[in-house]
């Protein structure tokens, strides 16, 4: 496991860019990022730390005060995430990191010590791994006995198409002598799971951050939700405002009903969480999403929704594409 002080200097590492904005931002709010990186316990707490300084650098480049980490009600000794003011008003902000799923961690980094495992082979052979990943292979699977049995199957001279199967993994080459001095493996293909309670399911970390939500309610703050979509989720941002406002689609019958005609646009509010769930539609004033390089807005359009004009105004230009109109 690395240490606190290797997670610091790894992340940042060839990033001198990244790593002065980032203490440069903590010099402006009075954080001292440094040694709030430098104290997380392992490598999930640092990431969460570095998501939610990101989210505080993008919200810092909109409005005029951010502070982290601080006591932000009267009636509670919470310290949400980050507390935004304006001339106008004060918002909460709170930020989460949607990643793999336990168990698709759990496969992401069996995978990557598999693949740690053959690049240690110093043999010129592309391989692709072929297995069907469960708890079982995760617990029988010997990774010195793999490295020792397919270094040495490949001492022999092998053909594209060869392969050995050993614990129920399948190693197949697939090129060999491209000029590397070792083994390199090719990803096992598996299949996407999309378990979309993750989303908007009532156990998801979407709806932990709700108890900062009724605070703010009872003070009348308004109240973002701040959401990472990480590679590993498989999530988009499409799959959010689908979850936020609701499903599109045609209508399907063969004949008219009412205002709708076969192939109509449909739109179902049930299942969005603005609409169907009392909390989100009374309490969270949009979610703040950070995909790849974007930050997108998906505003809640309730009548309860606190958000004054000049955070509207400031945000709008990252409303969501089907909500920009």
């Amino acid at each position: 496991m690395k240490s606190k002080m290797d997670l610091f200097n790894e992340f940042f590492k060839d990033k001198p860019d990244d790593k002065r904005e980032f203490l440069d931002f903590g010099t402006k709010n009075n954080i001292l990022v440094e040694d709030l990186l430098k104290r997380a316990s392992n490598s999930t707490d640092f990431l969460a730390t570095i998501i939610e300084l990101r989210f505080g650098m993008f919200l810092d480049s909109l409005f005029s005060n951010v502070r982290y980490d601080k006591k932000a009600f009267p009636d509670s000794n919470l310290t949400p995430d980050w507390v935004i003011s304006t001339d106008e008003q004060t918002a909460i902000a709170e930020v989460f990191r949607l990643n793999a799923s336990k168990f698709d961690q759990e496969e992401i980094e069996f995978g990557d010590k598999l693949m740690d495992t053959l690049k240690k082979i110093q043999e010129d052979y592309y391989i692709q791994l072929d297995y069907d990943y469960n708890e079982s292979l995760r617990q029988s699977v010997d990774f010195e006995c793999i490295y020792v049995n397919v270094a040495n199957w490949l001492k022999q001279d092998r053909r594209i198409g060869d392969k050995i199967l050993l614990f129920e993994i399948s190693f197949e080459v697939v090129a060999k002598n491209r000029g590397k001095g070792n083994v390199i493996s090719i990803g096992n293909f598996t299949p996407i799971k999309f378990d979309y309670r993750r989303l908007s399911g009532k156990n998801s970390r979407l709806f932990s951050k709700l108890k900062y939500a009724e605070h703010a309610w009872n003070n009348g703050m308004p109240f973002i939700i701040c959401m990472y979509l990480s590679f590993e989720s498989w999530f988009k941002p499409e799959d959010v405002y689908e979850h936020l406002y609701g499903t599109s689609g045609e209508f399907i019958h063969s004949r008219s009903f009412g205002e709708y005609y076969p192939r109509a646009p449909f739109h179902d509010i049930s299942k969005g969480l603005f609409y169907s769930d009392d909390i989100f539609r009374k309490q969270v004033s949009g979610v703040l999403v950070k995909y790849q390089n974007d930050f997108i807005f998906f505003p809640n359009y309730s009548m309860s929704n606190k958000l004054g004009n000049q955070f509207l105004d400031t945000l709008k230009p990252y409303f969501y594409e089907k909500l920009a109109l």
